[in-house]
């Protein structure tokens, strides 16, 4: 991705907001910019002004698939997959699937925003405690009034903790349960604040 993502007509998109945007489905997977599953892969998606008349989709194509390969042997088989890339009125659209939070924490720091440290967490209370993710602060309960703190939650161990210190649209694969001030949820997509602690709480689906 070196190239790929270094190239002087990118305009990264995983942050985009789409507050605001009118949903007719029970579910705004769709609206998501990261999109987390069941099992712990993370799928990301980018997009790229493409309006250059030598610009060519197979060209940019051939470049992703070379890159993606670099990252792979640098960082473990399979780190990243590209699951798909289309091009329509001028923007390329693509996405991409991590092979757990690491893998995109690794690349987005690597190649996307070196000079700025993106941190993203995805696992149990317990995990997150060992990674010195302390949860601290207030929370907010779903359909609830008030606020409570860490030794308050109920069924602790029921519940998978999403950290980022970033701004994106983000679909967790539950139902969330709690979450912190720095984060606003519209259904099960919540979007995220820059540069501040963000936190969501979900029971993950079975």
């Amino acid at each position: 991705m070196r190239k790929f993502m270094k190239s002087a007509v990118l305009i990264l998109a995983a942050v985009t907001m789409f507050a605001g945007c009118s949903k007719k489905s029970d579910s705004n997977k769709s609206m998501a910019d990261v999109v987390v599953e069941k099992d712990g892969k993370i799928s990301v998606k980018y997009e790229e002004i493409f309006d250059k008349d030598y610009y060519t989709e197979e060209d940019l194509e051939k470049v992703i698939d070379e890159d993606v390969a670099l990252f792979n042997k640098e960082n473990g088989a399979d780190s990243v997959t590209k699951e798909s890339l289309k091009v329509k009125k001028d923007v390329a659209l693509l996405w991409y699937k991590f092979a757990n939070s690491d893998s995109y924490v690794k690349y987005t720091n690597d190649f996307v925003k070196p000079e700025k440290e993106m941190k993203l967490f995805v696992g149990s209370i317990k995990d997150a405690e060992e990674k010195n993710i302390k949860l601290g602060g207030k929370f907010d309960k779903v359909g609830e009034t008030g606020t409570v703190t860490k030794d308050q939650l109920e069924n602790k161990d029921e519940l998978t903790v999403f950290y980022t210190n970033s701004e994106m649209t983000v679909y967790v694969p539950g139902e969330i349960v709690y979450f912190n001030d720095n984060v606003t949820i519209d259904k099960d997509v919540v979007t995220t604040t820059a540069d501040k602690v963000n936190y969501i709480l979900y029971k993950a689906e079975d």
